[in-house]
């Protein structure tokens, strides 16, 4: 069969780069003829490049164009139904990623913007749409202007709909009780790193091969130099040397035993955080690599800044999510009330004696969770 995806492959994000490729590998394992819509909008490139250096936007547009099949640029939804036209999938595959916001920003935010398939429904009937561990970053349908039956139709057109987290799942529910909402897990977990392990030079200097090392990798503001002048000394105290990661904006700009280089490949970045001995930092899909491949991790949760449950909890955080799922809840902290107060002595204790048992189980259980949605997604193309 014929696939064609549409998600945030482009982009100056690991993260969402990684998880355009695990879709892409599972999907050719399965026997399948795969393509991404190279959707870029001219909002949302503008917005990389005033964030982001061209050194290493490159690196993301390199990637993009040695791993994934993609089709020309597309701008905007009539590029799109050319492309769809063109080539004639089975299936239209959105995700994974946050393809289902509502929120005032850029237009891939607004509705109905492309990544909601409404135009492959509108100009090719006969092709079956999915959402693919999809996720809304924290917006509250209700609470949006959009018109509730107009969203509902959209939803209901959809042949298949998972999603990466129980928040997108309730909001999605609130707005379509009769639609079956699958949750799957991120499609990193199910990502087949032995393909590219052995063709990228790590570049690690010998001093870094011959100690135990602990990544640092904050933006700018986060962490004040005391904290992070105190956390680094009690690192190289018990056995660490303290290695700094940059962020696809940069380093933060701190002192560090070694910093990785600069620009930073999305697979380099995978492998220097699967062959570490710990993650100290931000960003949702750093935990996911972390707890793929065993890596103890503590990981400060910025997206947890409102409280919407009578218990309290962040329940609108995709780290949350991820952390109460794989049962690793006391490795995350709060980044805006908690973390920086916390002792840097606990978060190196907290490595030290990380146990990996349940992120073996929970990887098991989150891969499994992935292939059984592009599975269903195959039959329900099918039909």
């Amino acid at each position: 069969m014929k696939i064609g995806i549409l998600t945030y492959h482009w982009v100056a994000n690991f993260g969402a780069n990684l998880q355009a490729l695990a879709t892409f590998q599972n999907l050719l394992k399965l026997g399948h003829d795969v393509f991404f819509f190279d959707y870029r909008p001219s909002d949302k490139m503008k917005w990389y490049e005033q964030r982001v250096p061209k050194e290493q936007r490159n690196k993301h547009e390199d990637f993009a164009n040695k791993y994934l099949n993609l089709t020309n640029i597309c701008h905007n939804k009539d590029d799109l139904v050319l492309e769809l036209l063109y080539y004639k999938p089975d299936g239209v595959i959105v995700g994974s990623d946050a393809v289902f916001r509502i929120r005032k920003g850029t237009s891939d935010m607004n509705f109905p913007n492309p990544y909601w398939l409404n135009w492959v429904k509108e100009n090719s009937p006969h092709v079956k749409t999915a959402a693919l561990a999809v996720s809304n970053m924290g917006s509250f349908y209700l609470k949006t202007d959009v018109e509730k039956g107009k969203l509902n139709k959209i939803i209901n057109d959809f042949d298949f709909i998972s999603v990466r987290d129980y928040w997108t799942q309730m909001n999605i529910k609130l707005i379509n009780p009769e639609k079956k909402i699958i949750k799957t897990y991120d499609p990193v977990f199910a990502l087949e790193d032995s393909s590219f392990n052995d063709n990228v030079e790590l570049s690690l200097p010998q001093e870094i091969l011959d100690s135990n090392y602990i990544l640092f990798s904050f933006s700018n503001g986060y962490i004040d130099r005391s904290w992070f002048d105190e956390f680094k000394k009690i690192c190289n105290n018990n056995g660490y040397m303290l290695v700094g990661l940059p962020m696809p904006e940069g380093h933060t700009e701190f002192e560090f035993d070694y910093k990785v280089k600069y620009p930073l490949s999305p697979i380099e970045w995978y492998l220097w955080i699967k062959n570490s001995n710990g993650y100290v930092g931000e960003r949702y899909h750093s935990v996911v690599v972390a707890i793929k491949n065993n890596v103890p991790f503590v990981s400060a949760d910025y997206y947890s800044g409102g409280r919407l449950s009578s218990y309290g909890l962040p329940i609108k955080s995709k780290i949350f999510d991820i952390c109460f799922s794989s049962r690793n809840l006391k490795y995350r902290y709060n980044a805006f009330n908690k973390f920086r107060n916390i002792s840097p002595l606990k978060i190196v204790q907290a490595i030290a004696t990380f146990s990996s048992m349940n992120n073996k189980r929970f990887t098991h259980k989150a891969r499994i969770s992935f292939l059984k949605s592009l599975e269903n997604i195959i039959e329900v193309s099918k039909k």
